[in-house]
């Protein structure tokens, strides 16, 4: 009966599931089984086929018009625009799908790069695998702050908590408990041996086992609440849909003037409305939403490359406003390496190769109870593994870790302790408490052994250990390991104070405590984050360390780090709880380390930053840090040490905890955004052009100067490529020494409005001017001059592309996006081929070109281009700092 797990005894349990507690399944049977019972998710909303994604692109209402005016062109016997206007549609519907198929192909990817994973034992070592991976029987290892990935039934648990109100609606954590067990029919929310998918461990740690996976388990029966219900547009998508609207209302009022106006001319009312339809369909820049959820997505990517993975599209564009990251110290701002420099014991410190001297300790001395309370009083996984160096393998938290290498060094005893000791409860470590205890039992007798922050442990504590004696804390006592913790603090160390008592319950069991020592932990800075900082302050951003660290330790990270001067204030989190929040927005004008910091300092200190109108990145690991990762504007969680909680609650997850990476990811969410408005400028300009140059023609009382399947085909081999490669384009040398951007900036600040425009007149201008001249060279040959208009309004928008790139038209432009080039350089080809292939200049009433004509057409093509070079170079030589050589 797979519905009643929670009956019977683990060992029954286990049993039937076959598999082993201690060692987990093999490979091979978790293959087996995963190829049974499928993957361990729920199951996904149907996606659109790609045969449905193809169709959904003649939807649009004006390829409806498009393709109403073609069958009037067969009504009419007009069979080579009818084929003309078929081609160009499907072409149009062909690069249309592409672009969206690359587009949800990308963000399947950002999915799978979000996808959460668990820890499990598989051949007896513990292993790191994606959840979906998850089959009955596996054995997997929870801490708090993680969510469960399936239905499962306690092996071992300690003081394990849970929040079942997503399942149950149970608002209080569940408490629960592996030594429960159920008889008869038990209510959900009553199995306290029991934990289920989609919940979140508060508190405590476990083993369990894997009993029901994917739409099996509880969460599957009854609803799939975890299933992705759809992508929702990105602020910047919904400003561009905006713009859109407004753009395509001024494009059909343009387009209904140009109709009208050749109506009263006297042109057919037939060739003026495919006219009409053609400019509008060229004029609506709808590949717009196509190519900017392409650069977003292709951006998510790049940044995943340097181990910043976007949970959220939103943040990319956020990212590139972000004026203030307030980052945590372990890990992030240093390597999360943690190695023990020093121990104080029986008033001595030993350092370096003292650690080694001093010998295996002997039972009942200080140095014995030190190395007991580092090896046992901890979460941490311990394997031995043959192999040539034959040493111990730790998992878990680096600090643990070092202190469980530390009492391995010494005693080669560690995994003796853990089998001579009966663990029998334990009060876990949180940011609140600064403090973890464990009780044990050895021969009978209970013994708690506990290590925190020292200033914590040693306010506990009324004894010490001295050599073989437990003796009163006196008060000269205490004066002198607070000077000895100050001192390792000073040079940058974690500072944790070692202590035991004697004890058979967890009742009172932190009070009173035996001080044992202190032990000095050194987390070298990362070599890469003092340039980073450095690098974030010329791009206007200022870094704030939050850090659960003494302050002295603080101070002297932050020194060496750049944040701070020796001199400069340092808050801790008791200063900041005496402070209103407008003495806090005081404070946070200057101060940039905040020590012994909790995670409600945290949220507050977010809050008060964005009450001055900053934009906030937070990073946070922590179950209790998820509210202050919420609430800031780029919530960033840890991917190595992060809980799942954290992450969830994130905007982006550091794969490598580091703090350049998420400089790193501002610099491509500027690039992404600055992209994202070159290519707007590039397809609002051409749109400009277009519209222009049917309107000036027809206002002068010239002939139309393009037909209606010129237009559409224009718009084809203009608007496809080289907008997708604008979106890939590389951003500048100068992306990170600008201001933040404002997060309202609009889309067209910064005077873009009024370049487009201008540059969109002359444009227009060259295409009727290269038009008027046509007429006058070539009388009564209406083709030709219409072919010379027809190339160069192509080639005048090819080559502002260019112009539109980062480096501009130049060399280096050319050099620095080859992807542009070689777009620029199938749309040259193809318009070639119209030009010149007779079918294809027969469809789109076109002539051969002579040598002198193209002379012509690069002359009107490209006069704005050097102009806009002249422009350039007379105001670089008018700036010293800027070179004129970068154009």
């Amino acid at each position: 009966m797979t519905d009643k797990w929670y009956q019977g005894s683990i060992g029954e349990v286990l049993q039937k599931l076959d598999t082993d507690a201690g060692r987990g399944l093999s490979q091979k049977k978790a293959d087996e089984r995963l190829a049974k019972h499928g993957p361990n998710h729920l199951r996904q909303l149907k996606k659109i086929s790609p045969l449905g994604l193809f169709l959904s692109q003649f939807q649009d209402f004006m390829v409806v018009i498009l393709l109403c005016a073609m069958l009037i062109s067969i009504l009419l016997d007009e069979m080579a625009d009818a084929w003309a206007i078929i081609a160009i549609v499907l072409l149009n519907g062909f690069l249309g799908f592409i672009q969206e198929y690359r587009a949800e192909r990308s963000l399947e990817a950002l999915r799978r790069l979000t996808a959460p994973r668990t820890k499990v034992f598989r051949d007896g070592s513990v292993q790191q695998i994606p959840a979906e991976l998850l089959v009955p029987g596996d054995i997997i290892l929870l801490n708090s702050g993680d969510r469960i990935p399936a239905d499962c039934r306690l092996v071992e648990s300690f003081s394990l908590y849970t929040d079942e109100s997503a399942l149950t609606g149970e608002s209080l954590p569940i408490s629960k408990d592996y030594q429960w067990i159920g008889t008869g029919e038990t209510p959900l929310g009553d199995r306290k041996n029991s934990l289920y998918m989609g919940t979140v461990v508060t508190a405590g740690r476990g083993v369990a086992v894997v009993t029901e996976t994917g739409m099996s388990s509880e969460v599957g029966r009854i609803a799939a609440m975890l299933q992705d219900a759809g992508r929702l547009a990105t602020p910047l998508e919904v400003r561009l849909a905006q713009l859109g609207r407004w753009l395509v209302a001024a494009c059909l009022l343009l387009v209904v003037v140009v109709f009208a106006s050749g109506v009263w001319r006297g042109i057919p009312v037939l060739e003026m409305f495919m006219i009409a339809v053609s400019l509008a369909v060229a004029a609506i820049p709808e590949g717009l939403p196509a190519v900017v959820t392409i650069a977003l997505a292709l951006g998510v990517q790049r940044m995943s490359r340097r181990a910043a993975i976007i949970r959220r599209l939103p943040a990319v564009e956020t990212l590139g406003c972000t004026d203030i990251i307030c980052s945590d110290k372990t890990g992030t701002l240093t390597e999360n390496r943690m190695q023990v420099q020093r121990l104080w014991i029986g008033g001595a410190v030993h350092k370096g190769q003292g650690l080694l001297d001093l010998g295996i300790p002997q039972e009942g001395t200080d140095l014995f109870w030190a190395l007991r309370v580092c090896g046992l009083c901890n979460s941490a996984n311990i394997e031995h593994r043959a192999s040539f160096t034959g040493g111990l393998v730790v998992q878990g938290d680096p600090t643990e870790a070092a202190l469980v290498q530390l009492s391995h060094l010494l005693t080669k005893e560690v995994d003796k302790h853990h089998r001579e000791y009966l663990l029998l409860g334990e009060l876990p470590f949180s940011s609140e408490r600064k403090r973890m205890t464990v009780l044990y039992s050895l021969k009978g007798e209970g013994v708690g052994l506990t290590k925190g922050a020292w200033e914590v442990i040693l306010a506990r504590s009324r004894y010490i250990h001295w050599g073989r004696e437990r003796i009163p804390l006196t008060a000269l006592s205490r004066q002198r390991i607070s000077e000895i913790a100050e001192e390792m603090a000073r040079d940058a160390l974690r500072v944790m104070a070692l202590a035991y008592k004697k004890a058979d319950g967890l009742k009172d069991i932190e009070e009173g405590l035996t001080f044992v020592g202190l032990v000095g932990l050194y987390d070298p800075p990362r070599r890469e984050v003092k340039a980073a900082i450095r690098k974030a302050e010329q791009a206007g951003i200022r870094t704030i360390m939050v850090t659960g660290d003494h302050k002295t330790t603080a101070t002297a990270i932050g020194v060496e780090l750049g944040l701070v001067q020796k001199t400069a204030s340092v808050l801790t989190g008791h200063e900041l709880d005496r402070l209103t929040d407008r003495e806090l927005i005081m404070h946070l004008q200057h101060v940039s380390v905040f020590s012994r910091v909790s995670p409600e300092h945290k949220l507050r200190i977010v809050r008060c930053l964005k009450s001055m109108g900053h934009i906030v990145a937070m990073t946070g690991d922590g179950v209790n840090d998820a509210p202050a990762v919420a609430e800031a504007d780029v919530g960033i969680a840890m991917g190595q040490g992060g809980t799942d909680v954290t992450k969830e609650a994130s905007d982006m997850v550091l794969a490598d905890d580091n703090y350049a990476t998420i400089i790193h990811a501002i610099e491509e969410g500027r690039g992404v955004y600055t992209n994202i408005r070159k290519f707007v400028g590039y397809l609002l300009t051409c749109n400009v052009g277009e519209v222009l140059t049917m309107l000036v023609a027809t206002l002068l009382k010239l002939p139309l100067p393009l037909v209606a399947v010129q237009i559409l085909w224009m718009n084809l081999v203009t608007d496809g490529l080289p907008a997708v490669a604008l979106g890939m384009d590389p951003p500048g040398e100068d992306v990170m020494r600008k201001k933040p951007r404002r997060i309202n900036e609009h889309i067209l600040s910064g005077g873009m409005a009024r370049r487009i425009f201008g540059r969109g007149s002359l444009l227009g201008l060259s295409t009727v001017g290269v038009f008027a001249i046509g007429l006058w060279l070539y009388p009564g040959n209406m083709a030709r001059a219409r072919s010379l208009a027809f190339c160069t309004i192509v080639l005048a928008q090819l080559l502002h592309a260019f112009e539109c790139s980062t480096y501009g038209a130049g060399p280096r432009g050319i050099v620095a996006n080859p992807l542009l080039v070689s777009a620029v350089s199938v749309s040259i080809l193809m318009q070639f081929a119209v030009v010149y292939v007779p079918l294809l200049r027969n469809l789109f009433r076109t002539v051969v070109l002579s040598p002198m004509d193209w002379g012509l057409i690069l002359l009107f093509a490209g006069w704005p281009l050097v102009l806009n070079w002249t422009l350039r170079l007379l105001r670089n030589l008018a700036s010293p700092r800027v070179s004129w050589l970068r154009t």
